[in-house]
């Protein structure tokens, strides 16, 4: 039995700036105008909110480490929300910050295994028994974006679309590169597929960074002084 486990493998450009547009934080933006805002209004000026007719609902997938603390902001801009726990966040799910672990929430779902379609009914009750406005389906954490990509598509909210290869860290420096722009020498393969990566660990100056292709964060990640290191 051969080990389909898959590394990326990154030389950080010499100078730092690459820069993207963050997707949740549009999201967010939409889902409440004034989250951005660099300045506070003067006490004589009104609110930056102003009651709606229609509650706002906002859906978060995984409302982990930073997630949490998006999930705490708008809970204090009275925006009603549903947790949704995707399939894989697995033991992540305990890293809650204590900002958010005791967040009132319309309904907490699993993703299950019935399909997004049947994920999205329960979403759409949801809402319709609270009576508010669904307006945005936002990841809270790496482990959630697949699920959250699929969901805001099933439910015609603003989304970055369906796109397997999104968590891939590999696939997105070959995004960034096809598109013009500075992106991060990489290799990335299998124990099944490692000449591309052997090629690689011969032809690089040192250190290099070992991570996995779908880690988030630090997870997994590991400065290699030397060869030997990056393929241990």
């Amino acid at each position: 039995h051969q080990s389909r486990t898959s590394a990326l493998l990154l030389h950080p450009p010499h100078r730092q700036g690459l820069a993207s547009a963050d997707s949740l934080s549009s999201s967010l933006e939409c889902a409440c105008p004034a989250a951005f805002t660099t300045s506070l209004p003067h006490p004589s000026e009104p609110p930056p909110f102003s009651p709606r007719q229609v509650m706002s609902t906002v859906i978060i997938v995984d409302p982990i480490s930073t997630g949490g603390a998006m999930a705490a902001e708008l809970h204090s801009r009275g925006i009603k929300m549903i947790c949704v726990w995707s399939n894989e966040v697995g033991e992540m799910r305990t890293h809650v910050p204590d900002i958010a672990k005791h967040l009132s929430w319309l309904a907490v779902l699993e993703e299950g295994s019935d399909g997004i379609e049947s994920l999205a009914l329960r979403v759409q009750q949801v809402v319709s028994e609270s009576k508010t406005e669904l307006v945005a389906c936002l990841a809270g954490g790496e482990p959630g974006v697949l699920c959250a990509d699929a969901l805001s598509s099933a439910l015609n909210l603003r989304s970055n679309g369906v796109e397997p290869q999104r968590r891939n860290k590999s696939w997105q420096q070959k995004a960034v590169r096809a598109a013009g722009l500075r992106a991060t020498r990489e290799a990335s393969g299998t124990s099944v597929d490692y000449a591309c990566v052997q090629a690689f660990l011969s032809s690089e100056q040192y250190p290099i960074i070992v991570k996995p292709t779908e880690s988030a964060g630090s997870d997994g990640v590991k400065k290699c002084a030397t060869k030997a290191e990056a393929e241990a």
